[in-house]
């Protein structure tokens, strides 16, 4: 998980590197010309490219305030940027589209076993639908009421004999939430694939 969190701040690494660093290039440039460009264009001309390097620096701040605010993010949770980099992996690793959401997550401070145990749930269904269920699609949900958090993934695939078999995957993943006091349910999916439903306790005083 530690290796899929550094992997995810060497992507933001880059991202600054080829964004940030192209825009600041180009500004560089347009200042480095205004000696001379003021001395032969009409006033009009420089007022124009006064707002593009205006334009261009309030760009350069925006992407720098919202990579700073993704890594506080996660630095509050670093569990998330190692499901990230885990859902790109997976995509990467076979012909399967996979869509995390997270949108009705509002607690992220979660302590280091419950990352670890969210990240290898879901490595573990991940791994599972690849190798054995012909899915196209997989759809991951992390949300949390006052009490548990829930992670929910269903898939479009194929089980084998049309029943759900708990091999040694699927026991793995159920033996872990239960030893977190938690609970992993399964479900066939309409008209055909697997819902795991994982509901994990959190601390009433993490919240705060």
């Amino acid at each position: 998980m530690q290796f899929a969190v550094l992997e995810e701040r060497n992507r933001i690494a880059r991202d600054l590197h080829d964004s940030i660093g192209h825009q600041l290039t180009s500004m560089i440039v347009q200042m480095q010309a205004l000696p001379y460009r003021l001395k032969q264009e009409k006033p009009e001309q420089m007022a124009q490219t006064f707002q593009e390097l205006i334009a261009i620096s309030k760009n350069c701040l925006d992407e720098v305030r919202s990579v700073v605010h993704h890594m506080a993010s996660d630095d509050a949770g670093l569990g998330l940027a190692g499901l990230r980099s885990l859902v790109k992996q997976g995509e990467t690793a076979g012909k399967l589209t996979l869509h995390f959401h997270t949108g009705q997550l509002t607690y992220q401070k979660w302590p280091l076993a419950v990352s670890e145990l969210f990240y290898r749930v879901l490595q573990e269904a991940i791994t599972n639908t690849i190798r054995h269920a012909q899915a196209t699609m997989m759809s991951i949900t992390l949300s949390n009421n006052d009490k548990e958090l829930i992670m929910h993934i269903e898939d479009d695939g194929y089980l084998s004999g049309g029943s759900i078999s708990y091999g040694f995957g699927l026991s793995g993943m159920k033996a872990r939430c239960e030893a977190a006091g938690g609970t992993l349910k399964t479900s066939i999916r309409e008209p055909h694939g697997l819902c795991i439903l994982v509901h994990i306790p959190i601390k009433e005083d993490s919240l705060t």
